[in-house]
């Protein structure tokens, strides 16, 4: 967007709008690569952004906000990776399907460190006007990956391929300290008191999506 910054102060048209929220996105995104969520404040982000931290309350109203928006951007991608990655999978083979997209949501490791956070802080701790513009930018990338579901299963339903979908989303939320556990976890579970509870956490995933998807196919 060819908006200068140099060339305006405050906001006031809708493209210098965008402009910052853009840039706002971008500051928490970056730092969201140096650091956990728990540790990113508002001052941090609005550094990274060059503006004032009450200017960014004319945007988001809290830091789980921000981050909503940035979990459907990285929803958005995974999505289409999803895409890209199934063209060689062959239609209608479950175990393979599953296989294959279970190995690429692990490869958008973004898209997983966000959304462990759904439950736990951003959709808990967000504002009502967050939380609204979040569902009403989730629900049409529901949709769309419901579609990546019924081109490699037709006989599945519309509503059948979205549950699907949304209940992926909420098992990546889930599952993702048992697949990508903190160092504190693998050192603990390395220990020889838990020596008979090591699991394959990504196999777990895996197989979840495989029951997910055969459950939702037999019965159709």
């Amino acid at each position: 967007m060819s908006t200068p910054r140099e060339n305006w102060v405050r906001a006031r048209t809708p493209e210098q709008k965008e402009f910052r929220t853009d840039e706002i996105l971008q500051s928490a995104d970056k730092i969201f690569q140096e650091k956990d969520f728990e540790e990113i404040s508002l001052n941090d982000i609005a550094r990274g952004a060059e503006i004032s931290k009450p200017n960014i309350y004319r945007y988001f109203l809290t830091k789980e906000d921000i981050f909503l928006r940035l979990v459907i951007k990285y929803f958005d991608l995974m999505l289409d990776y999803q895409n890209k990655k199934l063209s060689s999978v062959k239609k209608g083979n479950v175990k393979s399907f599953a296989s294959a997209w279970a190995k690429n949501t692990l490869d958008c490791d973004r898209f997983l460190r966000l959304v462990t956070r759904l439950g736990a802080s951003l959709e808990r701790y967000s504002s009502e006007k967050g939380l609204f513009n979040y569902k009403s930018r989730l629900f049409p990338l529901i949709e769309k990956g419901a579609e990546i579901i019924q081109k490699h299963f037709p006989q599945l339903s519309v509503k059948e391929c979205q549950m699907f979908i949304y209940y992926h989303y909420g098992m990546s939320a889930g599952l993702m300290s048992l697949i990508k556990p903190s160092a504190n976890l693998q050192k603990t579970m390395a220990m020889p008191e838990f020596k008979d509870f090591k699991l394959d956490g990504e196999k777990i995933y895996a197989d979840s999506i495989y029951y997910l998807l055969d459950g939702l196919i037999n019965k159709s």
